[in-house]
């Protein structure tokens, strides 16, 4: 058992790898993860193939020139182009990527200047993007820096912005094979209609990392942590799912029974299932 630290940060279990994890304890032969969810409490979900999104957060800085609200002649108004750029960002996704993939992109902040009557000399933009395949992420990047350059040019900026990376998180793909098995006994001890398959999810984590490095397959599952009578029928088709609170919201509060006893015993019980027998 690993202790992963900066989970949020898509830093942590990289950083595990960098300072030797695996040649601190042996190389191992499945990666097994479990992540509460706003699920009913004593459900259990899991997707095989790419499970959970890839994501990159990006910082994008764009410069004008300042002046004052009284002369807007003299500037070349960050605020209009950082304006112009959003709508064009949404259009990625919208007008780029194909109607069969499945990609996000987010503009989360935005800021510039900090008074009424002043032009300010820059903009900063932050945004995030999911994505399920390296080709339809590569593409996104490269589309959100020729608008940013395109947007500046057209404005007449005095240099091109800069793009940075905040945070990225790879695409986690669960081994169909390892997955199912670990289902399975899952199914054997809570019932199969405990069982559900989410599909693929837009929320990104960094465990997939302990497998790859080890070239070791994935098994990863969602512990269902909410009060079951919010549900209705209590599978994916569930309208409550839209509405309970989820993670990092100021309202998420899982149940603690079951949510401890079957977390617990989920873990146990796929450790036991891998284990060898002889």
């Amino acid at each position: 058992m690993v202790f992963q630290p900066a989970e949020e940060l898509g830093a942590g279990a990289q950083a595990m790898v960098d300072d030797g994890l695996y040649e601190k304890v042996p190389k191992p032969d499945i990666v097994l993860g479990q992540h509460v969810a706003p699920l009913p409490a004593g459900k259990i979900a899991g997707h095989a193939g790419a499970s959970y999104a890839g994501s990159d957060s990006l910082r994008v800085r764009l410069v004008g020139e300042g002046a004052h609200g009284s002369m807007p002649q003299n500037s070349i108004d960050p605020v209009v182009m950082a304006a112009a750029t959003v709508p064009r960002l949404q259009t990625i996704v919208s007008r780029e990527i194909p109607s069969t993939d499945t990609a996000v992109l987010t503009v989360g902040s935005i800021h510039a200047g900090d008074a009424a009557n002043v032009i300010p000399g820059e903009a900063e933009l932050q945004l995030n993007i999911r994505s399920y395949t390296s080709g339809v992420r590569q593409h996104i990047l490269d589309s959100v820096e020729r608008i940013a350059k395109g947007e500046a040019q057209a404005a007449g900026a005095p240099e091109e912005p800069t793009i940075t990376e905040i945070e990225r998180f790879p695409i986690v793909v669960n081994d169909a094979d390892a997955l199912g098995k670990t289902l399975r006994a899952f199914a054997e001890w809570l019932g199969p209609d405990q069982i559900l398959d989410p599909g693929a999810g837009a929320g990104s984590e960094d465990v997939g990392i302990l497998a790859t490095s080890a070239d070791a397959p994935l098994s990863y599952w969602l512990l269902g942590g909410t009060d079951p009578k919010l549900f209705s029928t209590g599978d994916m088709t569930d309208p409550a799912l839209r509405t309970v609170p989820s993670n990092h919201s100021p309202h998420y509060a899982p149940v603690i029974d079951p949510t401890l006893a079957i977390g617990v015993t989920a873990l146990v019980t796929a450790a036991r299932t891998w284990l060898p027998t002889a």
